[in-house]
């Protein structure tokens, strides 16, 4: 079959004007060489300081699971878990005595004062920020509960008020202090 004679007829001065065009883009290669070399350097730079960042970070919050978290669990489960307990020592019929009021009290202290020991005191050297955090979750805890065994007008015998002035900011600073440390990146 042969061919039009419009396909076999081609315009020479048409492939020297193109020839010229990439004859002077090829002087630029080495310029776009040495920016991609440009390149190249400071994309392997920022992933080489990214993966030492990262590798620091981890190794920091693997030891933090080892030498804090781990070992001292048990005490935060404790902690909250004695706190529950508080629900066992309010006098069923709403007659409190002085004395049963400061032994609860002293009841709370205590638990923090243990928990402050076995959990909370090992974050200051190790992760100041959380220390802070949950320095201050623990304290508005401790200051919530004594006030409100303090205050004469509820009725804390009554489950539903129980359950909102001393059981509900219970669950929420442990769910606190599990986010602060949940959240902690070394």
């Amino acid at each position: 079959m042969p061919w039009p004679d419009c396909l076999l007829q081609i315009d020479s001065s048409k492939i020297a004007a193109a020839s010229s065009g990439w004859t002077s883009l090829t002087g630029l290669a080495p310029l776009f060489a040495l920016l991609t070399s440009i390149a190249n350097l400071l994309l392997a730079t920022y992933v080489f300081d990214y993966t030492r960042r990262k590798n620091e970070s981890d190794t920091k919050i693997k030891w933090f699971l080892e030498l804090v978290y781990s070992p001292n669990k048990e005490a935060i489960w404790a902690f909250f878990n004695n706190l529950q307990t508080i629900s066992a020592r309010i006098p069923q019929d709403g007659q409190w005595t002085e004395d049963q009021r400061i032994d609860l009290m002293n009841f709370i202290k205590g638990e923090e004062s243990t928990f402050r020991q076995e959990f909370v005191n090992i974050l200051k050297t190790v992760a100041p920020q959380t220390y802070t955090t949950v320095d201050k979750a623990v304290d508005s805890l401790t200051t919530t509960l004594t006030e409100t065994l303090d205050n004469d007008e509820l009725k804390l015998e009554n489950p539903k008020t129980y359950s909102r002035v001393i059981a509900g900011p219970i669950l929420q600073t442990r769910g606190e202090i599990i986010k602060i440390i949940f959240e902690y990146r070394g």
